[in-house]
């Protein structure tokens, strides 16, 4: 077995999909009904909150076309055999094309369980500044996750320093929420949810 590990670099939208489709690849033949809770049952998800629509309005219509941020989201712990919805995905910003072209399907994502800081850095999506050439991603901006004991979407900065930072999206619980990612009052990327 080869343990060598490639050298470090920037990590891209390519590679990312890559390993999606890989570990995708790894249980294609293997196809077996797993039970894990309300996504086996039919009609919505009681207590797990599934991602829809993640738009980004980094950049609104008619601003200067260099004006907000190019966005991707990554689930770090997304398993084909449990998970609905697409694990990462690109959310470009808005260039005024109709429809516009600034969202995302996740199809259904659940939104991770959080309830500390630990669990937010190894389980919550991560929403990521993407390079210009749409495939570099570069430094984190935020963490979305729902909260464990009121099953409400929260999150929180990349740089947060404590769980108790965390800031609700606004709607929850819901079995379904839809998501604008906006810049706040001083720049810094927040999270919207709308049912």
């Amino acid at each position: 077995m080869d343990l060598e590990q490639p050298p470090p670099g920037p990590k891209t939208v390519t590679a990312a999909r890559a390993a999606k489709d890989a570990a995708g690849a790894s249980i294609s033949g293997s196809r077996k009904k797993v039970s894990y809770g309300a996504q086996d049952r039919r009609g919505p998800l009681l207590w797990n909150s599934g991602l829809e629509r993640l738009t980004n309005r980094t950049r609104l219509p008619g601003q200067p076309a260099d004006v907000g941020v190019n966005l991707f989201y990554e689930d770090l712990e997304w398993n084909p055999l449990f998970g609905p919805g697409d694990p990462s995905g690109i959310i470009p910003r808005d260039t005024d094309q109709v429809p516009p072209g600034n969202m995302a399907n996740a199809g259904g994502l659940i939104l991770p369980w959080c309830s500390n800081s630990r669990e937010v850095r190894r389980k919550a999506i991560v929403v990521y500044r993407l390079g210009e050439d749409l495939d570099t991603i570069e430094d984190p901006l935020l963490y979305v996750f729902q909260y464990y004991w009121d099953n409400v979407g929260y999150f929180l900065p990349a740089t947060f320093g404590s769980f108790d930072e965390k800031i609700s999206m606004g709607e929850g619980p819901s079995a379904s929420l839809n998501v604008d990612f906006i810049l706040g009052p001083t720049g810094d990327l927040v999270a919207r949810a709308w049912a």
